[in-house]
């Protein structure tokens, strides 16, 4: 190896090629997780979950599924005080759980009113659900239909679901 002016030594070749190679890929990740925080963009969540249509609606065309997310978003603002009860009930469970002596009728009341919650949003969702199948086309409330019932046969990676899994091997 050269000497430098120095007296040091300088790296061999490929050392100096793994090292540009190694600064390029912490570039690129870093730009990456920068770009995706300066977007500060949520990721598209499906929605309708509650009701098990991940897999129908992900199936869909884009067309299909924007109508869907445009209701999801309408009743975002009606559903957020009923998740952030759901969640301090959440809380409270852990609190009436670490309470001694335990408070079973306390208990009782936290799971009603965790009910109550559910409740409300499931109409709340389902009546979004309504308005959004009734502004699709008959095409389209037809190729849910059909992709409702196929979702009961596949999960989400394609493969079979039971108990047609079972009846397969």
């Amino acid at each position: 190896m050269a000497s430098s002016p120095t007296g040091l030594r300088s790296a061999p070749g490929w050392l100096k090629l793994v090292l540009a190679i190694s600064l390029g890929i912490n570039l690129v990740g870093f730009g990456v997780i920068a770009g995706s925080w300066m977007r500060n963009e949520k990721p598209r969540s499906i929605p309708f979950t509650v009701f098990g249509l991940r897999p129908v609606l992900r199936n869909l065309p884009e067309e299909d599924r924007k109508i869907f997310f445009a209701k999801s978003r309408e009743i975002r603002p009606r559903l957020k005080p009923v998740i952030q009860t759901m969640r301090a009930n959440r809380k409270r469970f852990a609190e009436i759980l670490g309470k001694e002596p335990f408070d079973p009728e306390a208990l009782r009341a936290l799971f009603y009113s965790q009910q109550e919650s559910r409740t409300r949003a499931t109409l709340l969702t389902s009546e979004a659900l309504i308005d959004a199948l009734a502004a699709l086309s008959p095409e389209a409330r037809q190729r849910f239909a059909t992709e409702l019932l196929a979702s009961r046969r596949t999960n989400a990676k394609g493969a079979r679901t039971a108990p047609e899994a079972r009846r397969d091997r």
